[in-house]
């Protein structure tokens, strides 16, 4: 990478300094030495950046970073929608220990503890930030924090299935009458004139 007067110079682009202008093709056209000589600096080119948290690299070499309040804001989203997908597979004994008194195991009160006390642990380090790239610093951190996850090969909890109805609660089932259809010989003529059998039925 160039620099020139503080800032990033780019082959194929125009530039100035000193009151002097260099055409587009000037830095292919000339050697090392001759950009030294008009006080030309060559630096490492940069890493990449993760475009999450930053919007790319100033004149200076420098990130530059996004808006700390919106990538804080963010995080602290990502922090609770974490802890409700983890805990979610689980509200059922919750529920159904205040509907029904049935007691929750001891596997699943830990596991909601440690979700939760991972919860205040991201949320914790993410308020004590300031900036956004002290929120980048922690990110490993908090990465690790989530990676509390149900007992490998072990099912916490297993919900009943509801056993299927025959017929709705507390309804009669429902009896359908034979058809009269003698009684419906009149608007059925002009079908019978073109189906025998079906006269020979309603005879019979």
């Amino acid at each position: 990478m160039l620099l020139l007067d503080g800032k990033r110079l780019v082959r194929g682009r125009a530039f100035s300094s000193n009151g002097v202008s260099y055409p587009a093709n000037w830095l292919d056209l000339t050697s090392r030495e001759d950009h030294e000589a008009i006080g030309i600096t060559y630096v490492s080119d940069p890493a990449s950046w993760d475009q999450r948290w930053a919007w790319g690299y100033q004149p200076d070499g420098s990130l530059h970073w996004k808006e700390y309040s919106h990538r804080k804001r963010d995080l602290l989203e990502e922090n609770n929608n974490i802890a409700g997908t983890l805990l979610a597979p689980t509200d059922y004994v919750v529920v159904r220990k205040y509907e029904k008194g049935t007691d929750i195991s001891a596997d699943v009160s830990s596991f909601r503890d440690e979700v939760r006390r991972i919860n205040d642990a991201r949320e914790a380090a993410i308020n004590g930030t300031t900036t956004t790239q002290e929120l980048y610093a922690i990110r490993e951190f908090l990465i690790c924090l989530t990676q509390a996850t149900l007992p490998s090969g072990k099912q916490l909890v297993k919900k009943p299935q509801p056993k299927p109805l025959l017929k709705p609660p507390g309804l009669p089932l429902l009896k359908l009458k034979p058809l009269n259809l003698q009684s419906h010989r009149s608007r059925l003529s002009p079908l019978l004139n073109h189906r025998p059998n079906l006269r020979k039925h309603l005879s019979d």
